[in-house]
């Protein structure tokens, strides 16, 4: 006997394999756009951090001061300058940014840098 076509079973068989392969990539697509976000808050996280940064760089060596800032969802904080004041050359400041993501996990960006006296 000669068959032409295909069986119901093997139709069946074809169209799991076929949901099995959408049901994998939209679980990738789900991952790629949760990554997305999170790279969109690191770069907004660091823009802010980075500002803050150039704030201070912009102020009197002697007499940098620091204080907490809230932009959103985000918190930009820095510790104070050490070492700055009379008689020290260079001082230390540090900026961190941190937020929370939608599912409620602690994220941050810290920046980190030296600060030469000019005379």
């Amino acid at each position: 006997m000669d068959c032409k076509g295909y069986t119901l079973i093997e139709i069946l068989v074809g169209l799991t394999i076929f949901a099995l392969g959408m049901l994998a990539l939209s679980r990738l697509q789900i991952a790629s756009i949760q990554n997305s976000t999170l790279a969109g808050q690191i770069s907004e996280a660091a823009n802010l951090a980075r500002k803050k940064m150039e704030g201070l760089f912009a102020q009197s060596y002697d007499s940098m001061t620091c204080a907490t800032e809230e932009n959103g969802i985000y918190r930009i904080e820095c510790s104070p300058p050490l070492g700055a004041g009379p008689g020290s050359a260079t001082t230390e400041i540090h900026v961190k940014a941190t937020w929370l993501d939608s599912k409620g996990r602690p994220h941050s960006v810290t920046l980190d840098s030296i600060r030469a006296k000019t005379y």
